[in-house]
């Protein structure tokens, strides 16, 4: 398959789809076609506030990514004959990036560290970086596994994408 084709098929027909298999080109087209995307949105909001600030760009970006993100890494996965169920933290991730930015537009909420006591702010801080230390390592375990290739022929998760994608 073309490379626009792999990347609208993400976006359209497999946008929430968990299921079958992804192809290692399929995976690397999606994550490429991200980063660009997140630079540019990046660039025209200003780098240093887009990553450092709460912000309805990146509010919209985990909205809009978090779902294919997912899905695409899911299937990659199960493409190496492991379980989707490994990208689970990510969602996790995702759906805290969600509620802290969603909270950190709103000018007073609970989940401000800056309205709690010191001693809970420490806390709060070092949980924070705990799970972002811990998501990281999880996501180069899972970046390593979707590297690898895949099982060639058919799997417990579906037929081999290679073989799907050369019949027309």
């Amino acid at each position: 398959m073309r490379t626009i084709e792999l990347l609208i098929g993400c976006v359209t027909k497999k946008y929430a789809t968990f299921s079958g298999r992804a192809s290692r080109k399929e995976f690397l087209v999606w994550v490429l076609f991200e980063i660009v995307l997140m630079l540019l949105v990046a660039g025209l909001y200003g780098f240093s506030d887009f990553f450092n600030e709460p912000n309805p760009a990146v509010l919209l970006f985990y909205l809009l990514f978090s779902i294919p993100n997912t899905a695409v890494a899911s299937r990659r996965l199960q493409d190496t004959n492991r379980s989707g169920w490994y990208c689970l933290p990510f969602a996790i991730d995702a759906i805290y990036q969600i509620i802290q930015n969603i909270a950190g537009l709103l000018t007073y909420s609970i989940f401000n560290p800056e309205s709690l006591p010191m001693l809970l702010k420490a806390l709060w801080y070092f949980l924070e970086g705990l799970l972002g230390g811990f998501i990281l390592l999880i996501g180069l375990i899972i970046l390593v596994f979707c590297l690898l290739k895949g099982t060639p022929g058919d799997n417990l998760f579906g037929s081999d994408p290679l073989t799907s994608e050369e019949t027309p």
